[in-house]
């Protein structure tokens, strides 16, 4: 019987080097596919992480805290903050936008937290913002502390770096 197959394999190579070549690439899309997956998992945990909050809260029919989240009133700020379990509670904002960057633009996720507390994330070089027309970048953007980064059509001031923040895909924070 194993000779069989072995003269069966020796008259269709080529067949069989189609079959091989098939299973392998099937094998190495599989391998891609679950790298990239674990990538934005990991890339998702360490964004939360680095804000130094354990969890989200959303409302219902929101896809998440980072995309299309749904404001909550500021009273309800209140109630979960006590709900049971909860030592800290605190608002956090996000959304997408862009800095320009010489004569282009660049795609960021800017967030918004209270300057001590959960949220904020810390800073490897200088502070985190304290008024309106501050801001702490991601160590990615390629900047330094007391330039200015025009988002939008704002202008603030960097106070703060953040070491390889990142959300959605590789963007900067």
């Amino acid at each position: 019987m194993l000779f069989a197959a072995l003269r069966d394999m020796q008259w269709r190579r080529r067949r069989l080097v189609i079959a091989i070549i098939s299973t392998g690439l099937v094998f190495a899309m599989n391998l891609i596919m679950i790298g990239l997956g674990n990538g934005f998992r990991v890339e998702a945990q360490r964004a939360v992480d680095s804000m130094g909050v354990d969890a989200f809260v959303i409302k219902s029919g929101a896809a998440g805290p980072l995309l299309g989240a749904t404001p909550f009133a500021e009273a309800e700020l209140s109630e979960v903050a006590a709900t049971p379990g909860v030592t800290a509670a605190a608002p956090l904002a996000c959304a997408a936008t862009t800095v320009v960057e010489g004569a282009t633009r660049r795609s960021v996720t800017a967030f918004g937290a209270p300057e001590r507390g959960p949220g904020m994330p810390h800073t490897s070089q200088g502070r985190p913002p304290s008024t309106p027309d501050e801001v702490a970048v991601s160590s990615t953007l390629g900047r330094q502390v007391g330039e200015d980064l025009t988002v939008g059509a704002r202008t603030l001031r960097i106070v703060g770096i953040v070491p390889n923040s990142t959300a959605l895909a590789k963007t900067p924070n």
